[in-house]
């Protein structure tokens, strides 16, 4: 993807200094690489301390065989704060472990590790303080963004591991990345992004695989997952900040990945409010996860899910539903004062077998929202309950009808 000049990491070790010691070595050479117009950075196959690491347009960063990237977990290698999608609102914040913010042309590519020391970051988790930073954030709503900044010990926010914001034309490659602060691979704003061949494992709260937050053009193809929460999520925005972004996520294509542990294999939401659409899902294999395909959203989210076909999916051993509708989601961060209802349309289900879940199809509607044009063919699910139903109803559509 990126041709011209190689920056070998070790020639950029400060005097006297090793992989280990030197957690500055990778910034020097992303820098000088930078500074030149452009290369491949060089992680040779070493243990390499890294603080937190920024890419630029044309840098290809490779990760050798056996190279691993290990992140401090010193909270303080992370600021100043940086602008992020946090949850679906902007907003500065801590500095993701990676970052790129409007570059173009740019990598990360190899068969070597990024390891986040996510253990660390756990305290900064739990539910109740989770809440209440999101609470102070959602206060924040009025402000102009730029003075939407969390970097206190009590509003403090953990990053995303890997957070590309406003890039173009962004390869991730063969690499396998684990045990980040909280949502894995976070590309948000981008177009023309390629994530391919790679093996993703986290384990903890809010730690989804691979998020797409209103991009446009994005190929996810022969990747595995095995995360704390959702494997993939697409997003858009939350409530009125999506709204004012208005970006939709669309053009998604998810191609022959292996998906295992945590929420869902694949989930809609809940922070839709800018619209999800045009969304393929082929050729994928589940298993043991919470849920398989999931579609969530509630009265104040807005927003819009259409155009989304699954086709030649094999799911087995989920713990609760392999398709899940869900229109009055109960465990979002903050409800909305707002109650504009989401459209959901034009979701179609081609040949997707399941072998042992607690329920088949999961429907849960409600007054203010839209379901339309559901439509399954050929689904082969073995399942205690092969048809849940709470709240409005939600019809569908199936072949011999």
């Amino acid at each position: 993807m990126i041709a011209g000049k190689r920056f070998y990491a070790p020639n950029y070790l400060a005097a006297g200094e090793t992989p280990e010691t030197d957690i500055f070595a990778l910034r020097r050479a992303i820098h000088a690489c930078a500074d030149a117009g452009g290369g491949i950075v060089e992680v040779t196959p070493e243990i390499w301390h890294s603080g937190a690491i920024e890419l630029a347009s044309h840098v290809h960063l490779h990760l050798a065989k056996d190279a691993v990237i290990e992140f401090s977990p010193d909270r303080n290698c992370y600021f100043p704060e940086v602008f992020v999608r946090w949850e679906g609102i902007e907003c500065f914040s801590t500095r993701p472990l990676v970052y790129a913010r409007d570059a173009e042309d740019v990598a990360i590519t190899g068969e070597g590790t990024l390891r986040g020391n996510g253990a660390a970051w756990r305290r900064f988790g739990a539910k109740p303080e989770h809440r209440r930073r999101a609470e102070v954030l959602r206060a924040m709503h009025s402000m102009p963004v730029e003075q939407r900044i969390l970097n206190e010990e009590e509003n403090f926010l953990r990053p995303s591991f890997v957070h590309f914001v406003n890039c173009r034309n962004v390869l991730w490659e063969n690499f396998t990345i684990e045990s980040g602060p909280m949502w894995t691979l976070h590309p948000v704003y981008c177009r023309n992004l390629v994530a391919r061949g790679l093996t993703v494992r986290t384990a903890g709260p809010n730690t989804d695989g691979l998020n797409p937050d209103s991009c446009d053009g994005v190929l996810i193809e022969d990747c595995e997952f095995s995360t704390g929460d959702d494997c993939i999520a697409i997003k858009s925005g939350l409530d009125s900040d999506g709204w004012r972004v208005h970006r939709p996520c669309r053009n998604i294509r998810i191609l022959r990945c292996k998906m295992t542990g945590g929420h869902a294999a694949v989930a809609f939401g809940s922070e839709l409010s800018g619209g999800i659409e045009n969304v393929e899902i082929r050729d994928c294999d589940v298993s043991h996860t919470g849920l398989g395909i999931r579609f969530k959203s509630l009265p104040g989210r807005g927003g819009f899910v259409r155009n989304v076909q699954v086709s030649d999916i094999l799911m087995h051993d989920l713990r609760s539903s392999a398709l899940h509708f869900d229109m009055d989601y109960a465990q979002t961060t903050l409800p909305s004062a707002d109650r504009r209802g989401t459209v959901m349309e034009n979701l179609s289900f081609d040949h997707v077998v399941c072998r042992n879940a607690e329920i088949g199809v999961f429907l849960k509607g409600h007054p203010a929202m839209t379901v339309r044009n559901l439509n399954f063919s050929a689904l082969s699910i073995e399942a205690a309950n092969p048809i849940v139903r709470e709240g409005a109803p939600i019809d569908f559509t199936l072949p011999d009808e």
